[in-house]
C-alpha cells in the first residue's frame, strides 16, 4: 500500500513506513514501548551505534521509530496500533536514507545487553523528568484508562504503566536481560510483514518515481507472513488514583464519556472549550484558585476531560469541575461576545502549515478515515455557533462528570485530606 501527498517540499522528502500492529497481543505492549526506544540506538551488522548516529545525522534530518494509535472518526473505542519509521531527507540522499532504514530494521543487534541497559535507564530517566514537568498530561492520560480500551493500550506502550514496567526492568535487568533480547527480536520479526506495510510520503509528483525506486530494495526484504486476527484489548478498570510526588502543587483531572455515537460530535464543542478556558475555568481555577492553568478536551469518540496545571487546590478544583454542567446550561452571550469566542477558536484551526505538516494532516485523515465533508461540516458548525447551541451541550458535560473518574498527580498531604475521592493513593515514582 502506498499513500502519496503531492506537496512542494523545497527539496526535502518526508517518508514514513507504517506497519499494522493490531495482531500483536497485549502482552507485547511493554516491549513495543522499549522497541521504539532501542531501534537506531544500538549496534547493527555494519555500524556501531555511534557510527550509525553519525550517518543518520549526516544523510537525513533524523530517523524516528514509534508506535502510534489512530482512532477511526466514526468508532467509539477502537484505535489501530501501527509501528512507524519516519525520516526526512534531501532527494539526492533518498537511496542512502532507505539503506539506513533497512539497516535499522533488519540488522539491529540486540545482544549488547550493556547498551540495552543504558537505553532502559536513559528512557526511564527521560520519562520521569517529563512526568515531573507535565503532571497534567500524566493525570489526563491515566484518567482516560479508566474508561477506554485504547487508552489502556496506549498507557502500556508509552504511558504510566509502561514507566512502572521500565522501572522494574531496570532494577531486575540482569535476571531478565536474556528474555528482553529474545522478546525484542521476536516482536520486530512479528511486525515486519509485507501484508501490513504502508509507504507514506510527501513530495512533488516529479520525485515520486525516485522514492519508490529507493524503497524497492527494502520492500523486497520484507517477507509475506500470514496475518493473525486483531488481538483483544484489555478492558478498562476504574481506579480513581491519587499519584503522589514531591511537588507542592496538584494536577487534577476529571474524565468521562459524553456520548456513545461519535457522530454526535459537533464543531461547536471546540468553541465550548474556548469559552470554558477563557471564562469559567479561567476565573474559578486560575484567577480565584491560583492554578497556573486549566484545560479541557472533547474528542470525536465521545471521551473528554478537564485538567488543572500546577494547582494549589484539589477539592476546590474538583468542585469547580462539578459546576461546569450548570454553567453551560445557564450560559448567555451576545453576538459580539460569541464572535470573540469564535475568533479565539478559529485562530487555532486556521494556521499556516509547513510541507511536513500538510502531509501529516493528510496522512492522519487517511488513517482515521476522516472525510473532508465532515471537516467542513464541523467548521460550519463552529462558525455558526450560538449561545443556545452552547447551552444544548450541558447534558454532554453532565454525562462526562457523572462518570466520576478522577486522577490527581501531586502532593501526598493534599490527597490524604481528600482521600474520599480516591480508590487508591500511591507514589507516582518508586525508590
Amino acid at each position: 500500500m502506498v499513500v502519496f501527498h503531492e506537496v512542494d517540499t523545497n527539496g526535502i522528502g518526508y517518508v514514513r513506513l507504517s506497519f499494522d500492529a493490531n495482531h500483536l497481543p497485549q502482552e507485547s505492549h511493554f516491549y513495543m514501548g522499549l522497541l521504539q526506544s532501542v531501534l537506531g540506538y544500538m549496534d547493527t551488522k555494519n555500524y556501531s551505534y555511534g557510527d550509525l548516529s553519525h550517518e543518520i545525522h549526516l544523510l537525513t534530518g533524523g530517523i524516528v521509530t514509534e508506535f502510534t494509535m489512530f482512532e477511526k472518526y466514526n468508532e467509539s473505542d477502537c484505535a489501530s496500533v501501527c509501528f512507524e519509521v519516519k525520516t526526512k531527507v534531501l532527494y539526492e540522499n533518498m537511496a542512502k536514507a532507505f539503506a539506513l532504514l533497512e539497516e535499522i530494521l533488519f540488522e539491529t543487534s540486540f545482544e549488547d545487553t550493556g547498551r540495552l541497559y543504558e537505553i532502559v535507564a536513559e528512557t526511564k530517566s527521560r520519562m520521569q523528568s517529563r512526568m515531573m514537568s507535565q503532571g497534567h498530561s500524566v493525570a489526563a492520560a491515566r484518567a482516560m484508562t479508566y474508561l477506554s480500551k485504547s487508552s489502556t493500550a496506549a498507557d502500556r506502550i508509552q504511558g504510566l504503566e509502561y514507566y512502572w514496567w521500565l522501572d522494574e526492568l531496570e532494577k531486575n535487568f540482569e535476571a531478565q536481560k536474556e528474555e528482553v533480547v529474545r522478546s525484542l527480536r521476536t516482536l520486530l520479526n512479528e511486525i515486519l510483514r509485507k501484508e501490513s506495510l504502508l509507504l507514506d510520503y510527501t513530495s512533488p509528483l516529479k520525485e515520486e518515481a525516485g522514492i519508490r525506486e529507493a524503497f524497492r530494495h527494502l520492500e523486497e526484504r520484507i517477507e509475506k507472513k500470514e496475518m493473525s486476527a486483531r488481538a483483544s484489548r484489555r478492558e478498562p478498570v476504574k481506579r480513581n488514583e491519587g499519584l503522589t510526588n514531591s511537588a507542592k502543587v496538584q494536577y487534577v483531572c476529571r474524565a468521562g464519556k459524553m456520548f456513545d455515537d461519535p457522530l454526535d460530535y459537533n464543531g461547536a464543542m471546540k468553541v465550548l472549550r474556548t469559552i470554558l478556558g477563557y471564562d469559567y475555568l479561567w476565573n474559578h481555577v486560575r484567577v480565584e484558585g491560583g492554578a497556573y492553568g486549566c484545560m479541557s478536551m472533547f474528542k470525536r469518540n465521545g471521551f473528554g476531560y478537564f485538567v488543572s496545571y500546577r494547582d494549589p487546590n484539589l477539592t476546590g478544583t474538583n468542585e469547580v469541575f462539578e459546576g461546569i454542567a450548570d454553567y453551560v446550561e445557564r450560559f448567555e452571550a451576545n453576538e459580539r461576545e460569541m464572535t470573540q469566542f469564535v475568533i479565539g477558536t478559529i485562530s487555532d484551526e486556521d494556521i499556516p502549515l509547513t510541507p511536513a505538516a500538510r502531509g501529516r494532516r493528510s496522512y492522519l485523515a487517511y488513517r482515521t478515515g476522516l472525510p473532508f465533508e465532515l471537516v467542513q461540516k464541523e467548521r460550519d458548525e463552529l462558525l455558526s455557533v450560538t449561545d443556545a447551541k452552547i447551552r444544548s451541550m450541558a447534558p454532554f458535560m453532565k454525562k462526562l462528570l457523572d462518570s466520576k473518574c478522577i486522577c490527581v498527580v501531586g502532593n501526598e498531604s493534599a490527597m490524604e485530606e481528600a482521600k474520599e475521592l480516591f480508590d487508591e493513593i500511591k507514589p507516582l515514582f518508586t525508590n
